[in-house]
């Protein structure tokens, strides 16, 4: 695949639709707890651009959430690390289990951040734990969404178009 002026236009359009989803969906459920649909816009360029790609659509998209959660600077490195996972594993299986196992990578980084270094503060584990369950959920929606997404001709059709492959 060769990087071309309409793949950079498809991530910057893709990061702008996570960035915007962030802001509409960023509904509380509990302390420190809130919906997040951002990834989306990861998931579909990593699906269909690959992990170099991902992770940049992942470290902008984590742009909004790190200032929402008081500058914890890690949130864009465990989105764009979600990207890069799932990038490299969507061609060797199907988008919806490359999402699950980039989801425990970004969980992982979530874990450690908030439950044990405490950045940019340390939260409850119960909090933590309903953090992670949420976001468990969210993924495999989005996971759905994705698969069912990439499975639609049309979109397999303009996804060739965009990302001229080699």
């Amino acid at each position: 695949m060769r990087l071309t002026a309409n793949s950079i236009a498809f991530v910057g359009i893709m990061s702008a639709l996570g960035i915007v989803l962030s802001i509409i969906a960023f509904m509380p459920l509990g302390p420190g707890i809130n919906v997040d649909l951002s990834h989306i816009a990861t998931f579909i360029v990593a699906v269909a651009g690959g992990s170099w790609l991902g992770g940049i659509t992942g470290l902008i998209v984590g742009i909004y959430p790190m200032v929402q959660f008081n500058m914890n600077y890690l949130v864009p490195v465990g989105k764009a690390l979600n990207g890069v996972v799932v990038g490299f594993l969507a061609n060797k299986t199907r988008p919806f289990f490359a999402i699950i196992v980039g989801w425990i990578a970004e969980a992982a980084v979530i874990f450690l951040t908030l439950g044990v270094w405490g950045i940019p503060y340390s939260l409850p584990g119960a909090v933590v734990q309903g953090i992670l369950l949420k976001g468990t959920g969210e993924i495999i929606l989005l996971g759905i969404i994705v698969e069912l997404l990439f499975r639609s001709k049309a979109v397999r059709l303009y996804i060739d178009r965009v990302f001229v492959r080699s």
